[in-house]
């Protein structure tokens, strides 16, 4: 660097002594800056004014960029962006354009290159871990979006009508420069709490967020009822499966006791081990000898003894005991115990709830019953297998009853269901009573009523550990207690019996009304019950039918009785619940003051005639949402002038919504109150352990495609679907994932940066994979991500290659040279390159409509204009090379138009490049440095959330050192920013670079 600084001041002119003073490092910044300034304004000020004032100054400045900004050398350090502009076109050669006369001498352009590095070198220097003037700001859209994902563990997006957030000068969203607040925005912000409140139940344990809005007692029904079934439906009841187990244990070789086995294979398996060990037992046991178990055994018997490990012998097995289940199935159905529809007396609907739940009831307890009374040697109507009947008829009643409890052992051990998850009307019709697919889910079969029924005893029984069977209890509870099932259902009872039944319409029962809020009281159910009972006493000498009367009263006033008592001994939970919804909202604990304010906003709300416990509940959980403290980033605040480090919980939520775009977890925000984010140590494993998180794809979705500039791919609709009909809603979907799945895999095994260019893997999904031709790879879903080795084959590998920006870039009947080429020297390079002037001619839309001459012969014309070659030059040839493939990112040999397509082209160094081989060869052998800084430049400003200030060059120099010498692995350029000073301190944003200069 020594040199460096010596040769360039040689050639600015700068005295001998000023030189060696450089050199050796002396403390005398003033005059150094002193011998800056004479120089700017001695030999780089008159040339401005000369070869760039004449157009850039003025009202109207030529591309609305002035010269006269840069008086002095402290408007450059406040614009250093800009003056890099300024000094890269310069440098070029692209200004003055070169129609322009007088022009710079090469000598005057060196002048103010030198000067400028010069300048740069001594500023940034001086100002060095300047953590730069970030400021207090609210989250953006993406960042709302994932917080309120991670707070409610729901994706509920409320910031979907939201306007699109504006970009800082560096391209990205999250910058306090560009993230204003209007009041039209703080009604949306209003409207998206408003929906989050709309998707909170509360629960006996507190509250919770359900994936849809749950704002009628329907919704809540739905909610908890699709939780029970899921769980049914995630239990192994398929009985092959356990028939299978049974065959392998009988086969296993392996030397373990038979228990051991049991529990190796239920695990491979993924059976119940309890229940496979209960049926290899009783098929495996002495006395399985009578009845269909004795069937069952023979079956698997006659089955190979020996497994060979063939398909054909896995296949032949599993299809045998697929037919021994639908054998059980059919006989245990045969077996099944039945119970009359109850008829009640006159006036009673059948339909009424105490007579459907009495035979609901019956079923459920019974469905591990043997119907018995057809055991018999009656060949006529036996139940027995024919082998039994005659068994039956020549034994003695001993071996009779052995006959009979075979059956009930396999009636006990094969039960006619493990769960009902739906069902019909069975009072009406028994056949649609649990038939799939004729019912409501779970239902209790009430005829115009809402009720439901738990039928799961088998499963309960049979198949769950203690564990499991805790959760099915819990679940059930949050059905009765969120959705408040037994209230409900109370009031749909006297509703019925009055409407459908007209059983209550007498005088003596009008003092009960389904829509009077104290009929549930416990006074008025047992003086109903007393009415009630009496007339049904009255009418009806049936035991079973005053029997079901009676227990229907009962039951349900210790179900109203106990969810009043759970709901008045949650509310205080469910407050407490959302204090703590609250300090995760606000990413830090709750001063003692604001746990004081949100209760009395709380108690201010519940006093309105109109309100309640859950309307309280909703307002001050959308005051938590809106409160300045969730909503913007406090962890900036800074409104000190000097620098100072960042506290434990405010790091922690840097690193989240830099590494996360989401606000900490309780990993580290425990990292924080132990105050373990000072220790470097401890915050590489902090970042080691968050890129290998899901929430990563927050990051990679944020800072990749605002820096790649495909954020809104998801919506692209610049494609023509009647001329490529396969690009389809899935297909797009699967492009816009492709570089966040490609970069994160590069990212969490420490690939290599330039992995991100040239690479002979991808990473795709079904939909990818049709639509870049590759075979013989099997996805499980459509969802999956695989990586692929052997892209070269299918001209892939990289960025370059990908179809979202390929697609993106074409037009929608044509490819766009332009646009393609001008995105890699842009968006990859990070070249500046100023918009087209007004009044271009426009290309034909289509390919079909180019005529005699091809899309490069026509931008070949362009470039003869020596205005339009200046730009066309730098990025033209990247865009042909780009040439071989096709408006969607397919490899091509034509064009729509049916003529051949070329791929070569002259790169702008004047060397020779074809396709896209030739296009990566360039960017890593001639470009890779341009490639790599700019990845450093854009990755450190997405991290600091500010556009870069001249210091942060170090920094960034810094990356790129670490880069080479760690083989450029791509977490290295991560490390280093989440240890730099820029990351770890903050001031105030007042303190510019600007003011700092006069006050220095």
């Amino acid at each position: 660097m020594k040199k460096i600084v010596l040769a360039l001041g040689c050639r600015l002119g700068i005295a001998f002594g000023m030189a060696i003073w450089l050199a050796s490092g002396l403390e005398a910044q003033e005059i150094e800056r002193g011998v800056l300034n004479e120089q700017f304004q001695a030999e780089v000020r008159p040339l401005l004014s000369k070869y760039c004032e004449s157009c850039h100054s003025g009202d109207s400045p030529e591309a609305k960029f002035d010269t006269t900004q840069f008086s002095e050398p402290l408007a450059i350090a406040s614009a250093w962006g800009p003056w890099q502009t300024v000094l890269e076109r310069i440098s070029a050669s692209e200004m003055p354009p070169v129609d322009e006369s007088p022009q710079p001498t090469d000598a005057e352009r060196e002048v103010i290159a030198t000067w400028t590095e010069l300048f740069r070198q001594s500023e940034a220097e001086r100002l060095r871990d300047d953590p730069g003037p970030v400021s207090t700001r609210r989250l953006n859209n993406a960042e709302f979006n994932y917080s309120i994902r991670d707070l409610t563990g729901v994706d509920i997006r409320p910031t979907q009508s939201f306007p699109i957030d504006p970009a800082n000068e560096a391209g990205f969203d999250n910058s306090a420069e560009s993230l204003t607040i209007s009041p039209a925005l703080v009604a949306k912000y209003l409207d998206a709490a408003r929906l989050v409140a709309d998707h909170m139940l509360l629960t006996p344990d507190g509250i919770r967020f359900a994936p849809f809005p749950v704002v009628t007692d329907t919704d809540r029904d739905k909610y908890c009822v699709q939780r029970i079934v899921d769980f049914y439906e995630r239990q192994p009841t398929q009985l092959e499966d356990y028939l299978e187990a049974c065959w392998q244990v009988t086969t296993c070789r392996d030397g373990n006791s038979t228990e051991q086995t049991l529990g190796r294979i239920a695990d491979e398996m993924k059976l119940s081990p309890s229940y496979l060990e209960l049926v290899y037992e009783t098929l495996y046991s002495s006395e399985t000898t009578y009845g269909p178990l004795g069937q069952i055994r023979k079956r698997l018997e006659t089955l190979s003894r020996e497994v060979d490990g063939s398909v054909e012998q896995r296949r032949a097995v599993r299809s045998e005991c697929a037919e021994i289940a639908k054998y059980i199935q059919a006989a245990r159905k045969k077996l099944q115990p039945e119970f009359p529809i109850l008829s009640g007396p006159a006036g009673m609907n059948g339909g009424s709830q105490s007579l459907v739940l009495w035979r609901n009831r019956q079923m459920a307890t019974h469905r591990r019953s043997c119907r018995t009374e057809g055991l018999s040697g009656d060949a006529k109507d036996s139940l027995l297998e024919a082998d039994d009947i005659v068994a039956f008829r020549r034994v003695d009643d001993v071996e009779r009853k052995k006959i009979i409890q075979a059956y009930e052992r396999f009636c006990s051990v094969f039960p006619d269901a493990f769960y009902i998850k739906e069902r019909g009307r069975g009072h009406i019709d028994a056949r649609d009573a649990i038939r799939e697919g004729k019912g409501r889910l779970l239902s209790a079969g009430f005829h115009s009523m809402m009720g439901y029924f738990r039928d799961d005893q088998p499963l309960y029984e049979l198949v769950l550990s203690p564990p499991q069977q805790a959760e099915l209890d819990r679940l059930w509870n949050e059905l009765d207690f969120i959705a408040q099932v037994p209230l409900r259902q109370y009031s749909g009872f006297i509703w019925f019996e009055r409407a459908e039944s007209s059983f209550i319409n007498e005088e003596a029962f009008h003092f009960v009304r389904a829509e009077d809020r104290a009929a549930a009281s416990e006074a008025m159910i047992e003086r109903f019950a007393g009415v009630y009972l009496e007339k049904v006493r009255k009418h009806t000498d049936s035991p079973v039918i005053i029997e079901a009367a009676e227990n229907y009263f009962h039951d349900m006033n210790a179900k109203i009785r106990h969810l009043e008592s759970q709901l008045e001994d949650a509310q205080l939970k469910q407050f407490e619940s959302l204090m703590e919804f609250a300090e995760r909202a606000y990413r830090r604990p709750l001063t003692g003051e604001e746990r004081t304010a949100l209760r009395s906003f709380y108690d201010e709300v519940k006093s309105f005639p109109t309100a309640d416990h859950r309307s309280a509940m909703e307002d001050t959980l959308i005051s938590i949402i809106v409160s300045p403290s969730q909503l913007y980033r406090w962890d900036l605040q800074c409104n000190e002038q000097q620098a100072h480090a960042l506290k434990p919980y405010e790091l922690a939520s840097r690193l989240s919504y830099f590494l996360w775009a989401s606000l900490p977890d309780d990993a580290l925000m425990a990292e924080a109150a132990k105050g373990q984010l000072s220790n470097q140590q401890a915050v590489s494993q902090q970042v080691s352990r968050m890129i290998e998180d899901e929430r990563v794809h927050g990051m990679a979705r944020e800072f990749l495609g605002n820096w790649l500039d495909f954020r809104r791919f998801e919506t692209h609709n610049g494609v023509d679907r009647n001329e490529f009909a396969d690009f389809d809603d899935e297909l797009r979907q699967a492009m816009a994932d492709e570089p966040i799945e490609y970069f994160l895999e590069v990212l969490r095994r420490n690939g290599r940066l330039a992995e991100l260019l040239e690479s002979d893997h991808m990473v795709i999904n079904q939909a990818l994979a049709l639509h870049y031709g590759v075979a013989n790879v099997e996805f499980e879903t459509d969802a999956q991500w695989k990586r692929v080795d052997g892209a070269s084959d299918y001209q892939r590998g990289g960025l370059l290659s990908m179809g979202v920006f390929l697609t993106q870039n074409s037009p929608g009947l044509r490819t766009s040279p332009v646009k393609r080429g001008y995105w890699v020297v842009r968006k990859l390079l990070g070249e500046k390159i100023p918009p087209p002037p007004p009044n271009v001619p426009e290309l034909p839309s289509s390919e079909h409509q180019l005529g005699d001459l091809t899309l490069r012969e026509l931008l070949a014309q362009h470039r003869e204009h020596p205005s339009c070659a200046a730009c066309h030059d730098r990025f033209d040839a990247a865009g042909l090379l780009l040439e071989g493939f096709d408006p969607i990112g397919r490899p091509r040999t034509n064009d729509l138009g049916g003529r051949l397509v070329a791929t070569d082209a002259i790169l702008p160094n004047g060397s020779e490049a074809e396709g896209l081989a030739g296009l990566k060869n360039y960017i890593l052998t001639q470009r890779a440095d341009d490639f790599r800084r700019h990845f450093c430049q854009s990755l450190l400003s997405f991290a600091l959330g500010r556009t870069l200030i001249l210091p942060d060059d170090l920094l960034v120099d810094d990356m790129l050192m670490q880069l080479k010498q760690n083989d450029d692995r791509l977490q290295v350029a991560f490390e280093v920013i989440v240890q730099s000073q820029q990351f770890r301190n903050k001031r105030g944003a007042a303190t510019s670079s600007v003011e700092r200069n006069h006050a220095e």
